[in-house]
């Protein structure tokens, strides 16, 4: 890894989500800047929770796929559940979602290092 790319800034209002998809892409004429990325990090800004007197959102789970090498498992989503601060890094080649955030805003700082 030679450097890490600019730092975006994400905030998800009620009714964003973001479908499954990869961080980088399966086409090998895709920019650079994409398909070399080699690690995915993301760092919550903000806190889920229940109801919103224990976060500062509801919903909007960072939901991976894939985890479980088994077949029958492959489109089981596991979701993560985020605290304040919480740094998540994986293979930008790993299925992931956002799935709706269904009240308050969920705040996030992307990254990839290439």
């Amino acid at each position: 890894m030679k450097r890490c790319s600019a730092d975006k800034f994400t905030r998800y209002d009620e009714g964003d989500y973001y479908r499954t998809h990869l961080d980088i892409s399966p086409h090998a004429n895709a920019p650079a800047v994409i398909n070399d990325r080699q690690v995915s990090i993301i760092i919550f800004v903000n806190q889920e929770g229940e109801n919103l007197s224990e976060g500062d959102y509801i919903g909007g789970n960072l939901t991976f796929y894939g985890l479980l090498k088994d077949r029958q498992w492959q489109n089981v989503g596991l979701p993560l559940e985020s605290e304040m601060g919480l740094l998540i890094a994986f293979r930008p080649d790993m299925p992931h979602e956002v799935t709706p955030v269904t009240e308050g805003s969920r705040f996030t700082i992307t990254t990839w290092f290439i």
